[in-house]
């Protein structure tokens, strides 16, 4: 079995919506960013590039038969200036967006017929795990894979139980973990580890022992935020509750997307991207570096945009539906954007942004300790949200705005950096409330009938820690239960968790059940009394439950819904 001892590297892995990346340290370098090696080439681009590109697209191209053809940057390296040209391309289908699947939205992005979303996710992986091998080996050869390393993924904040399960399971189904349940997988928030790379710049913004600052990581399909304090140097405590929301970059482009399909129709966009995808990649890359890098919101600086559908994507025309055809034929297969049309495609992300933090700073209950909002993630980038930030907070004379040295890759440092420095969080704030589940008599004056069992008893929920509580990472919680009697030996502890504060039964909708920890004490073993010593341990993102008597101890773990 691995043991903490046997790791030799540290791989972080950022696997998004839009694009992926890993970033790579030898554990020898804790302590320091310095160390901390990002993948920088990737299959598919071109060699000669004077361009550092971090990351890889998270694209998989299959055929018609769902073999992989093509994944990341060789997706898109098909793509070019296809004026003029009608060249057919091979029969394919593409699958994107496909970790959105995780943010139980009510309409996910549509996969290949027959493709289930777990199965891309590993398929990606899959490729990554082949360039860390790769990557890794080069430099520290003759280590052994994955037994000697250490998997940090960086998660949204909402992720809970079921998407990190699942993000276990396909790590593992990849070739990236050695068993299911290996503890060389660690998980740490997307908002975490952008605090961590924030916290490196700490000296250039003087920022000190005791002062707060805000971290929103603004990514291409989530906005994860938090407050953190500074204890010491390098230690940081978790002020506030984490939020997130699917709020991102990619929701820019498919609102462009549909202002297109008002253009030229609705059929022809769905087309395009299903089979002639290359075009519709050159037709996003069009809108990225012509339209929304550049928005700044202003409108005295904008300029009318006239996208020549000759130039840009001539493919359009063909399918173009007949009653849009008559107005693009009028002007000459040029659409125009004007400032309103650019500006409503960002405003309900940014809108929700702006919610975002102003419900972090709200729940930090004293708004003047916070002295800076730190802006990170590939959306991050954007002059028109980092106006609108800026004009909202700094204007009313309430925090500074930052965006730090290398926003886009603020996560993947961050999270190689935790996973170096496994202690460098000190403080957690829980986002759930943790109990057991206790057998009781029903009281027909306090309880509902619903909740009443057979026997006349009912499931109760005794709450050992609650949703907003402060706790130390490796906090432990006992308390004290009296073993019913029973012709059985076995007993079993069952942990459950609500959003409530105070959730009364474990029957109750917003209650769901953690695991359980069974174990077996031959009746000669409970005198003199029946009482039994039960722990929760709270560590990074895991909860290890304890059972005891007479220095027998029992254990079981699980993922910690934070």
């Amino acid at each position: 079995m691995t043991t903490p001892q046997d790791i030799r590297i540290v791989v972080a892995i950022d696997f998004g919506t839009t694009f992926s990346g890993f970033a790579y340290s030898h554990i020898n370098n804790q302590g320091s960013f310095e160390g901390i090696s990002l993948k920088n080439q990737w299959p598919g681009r071109k060699k000669n590039s004077v361009i550092v590109q971090y990351k890889a697209n998270t694209l998989l191209q299959y055929d018609n038969e769902l073999n992989l053809m093509n994944w990341g940057c060789g997706v898109v390296a098909e793509k070019g200036n296809f004026k003029g040209k009608e060249a057919p391309e091979k029969e394919s289908m593409v699958a994107k967006l496909f970790k959105l699947y995780l943010a139980n939205l009510n309409d996910p992005p549509p996969l290949p017929e027959g493709l289930d979303y777990r199965q891309a996710i590993i398929e990606y992986l899959t490729k990554l795990k082949e360039l860390i091998i790769e990557s890794c080996d080069k430099r520290w050869p003759g280590l052994r894979f994955p037994e000697q390393f250490r998997i940090v993924f960086s998660v949204p904040a909402e992720y809970g139980l079921i998407q990190r399960y699942v993000m276990r399971l396909c790590a593992h189904n990849a070739g990236l973990l050695e068993k299911e349940d290996s503890a060389n997988l660690e998980f740490t928030t997307e908002s975490e580890a952008a605090a961590l790379w924030c916290l490196k710049h700490a000296d250039q913004y003087e920022l000190r022992e005791g002062d707060s600052y805000l971290v929103a990581d603004c990514g291409g399909g989530t906005t994860d935020l938090a407050i953190f304090s500074i204890t010491n140097k390098d230690k940081l405590d978790e002020m506030t509750e984490r939020s997130g929301a699917a709020y991102g970059g990619s929701y820019v482009d498919q609102r462009f997307v549909k202002e297109l399909e008002n253009r030229v129709g609705k059929n022809v966009i769905k087309y395009l991207c299903q089979k002639y995808f290359s075009r519709y990649l050159h037709l996003m890359d069009y809108f990225c570096h012509h339209i929304k890098f550049g928005f700044t919101g202003i409108e005295e600086d904008f300029e009318d945009i006239e996208m020549d559908i000759d130039v840009v994507c001539p493919m359009i025309k063909k399918f173009v539906e007949k009653e849009k055809e008559a107005k693009l034929v009028e002007d000459e297969w040029i659409i125009t954007f004007d400032f309103n049309d650019i500006k409503q495609m960002f405003d309900p992300s940014i809108n929700q942004v702006i919610k975002l933090i102003d419900e972090q700073i709200y729940k930090s209950k004293d708004e003047r300790s916070i002295k800076y909002i730190f802006l990170v993630g590939g959306f991050s980038e954007s002059p028109y949200l980092q106006k609108v930030v800026r004009d909202y907070f700094e204007l009313a004379g309430q925090q500074k705005v930052v965006i730090p040295s290398e926003p886009l890759t603020a996560v993947l440092r961050g999270a190689a950096y935790y996973g170096l420095n496994m202690g460098v969080l000190k403080m957690r704030v829980l986002k759930r409330t943790y109990g057991l589940r206790v057998t009781r008599v029903w009281d027909e004056l306090k309880d509902s009938k619903i909740y009443k069992n057979d026997d006349g008893t009912v499931y109760g929920f005794d709450k050992l820690v609650t949703r907003g509580e402060k706790i130390p990472v490796d906090h432990k919680v006992t308390r004290e239960y009296i073993a019913p009697k029973s012709k059985y030996s076995g007993i079993t502890f069952r942990v459950f968790m609500s959003k409530l504060e105070d959730p009364e039964y474990i029957y109750q909708k917003e209650v769901i059940a953690v695991g359980n920890v069974s174990i077996v004490i031959p009746e000669e073993d409970l005198v003199p009394d029946r009482k039994i010593e039960f722990s929760l341990t709270f560590g990074s993102f895991e909860i290890k439950a304890t059972a005891k008597k007479h220095n027998k101890t029992y254990e079981a773990f699980f993922v910690l819904d934070t």
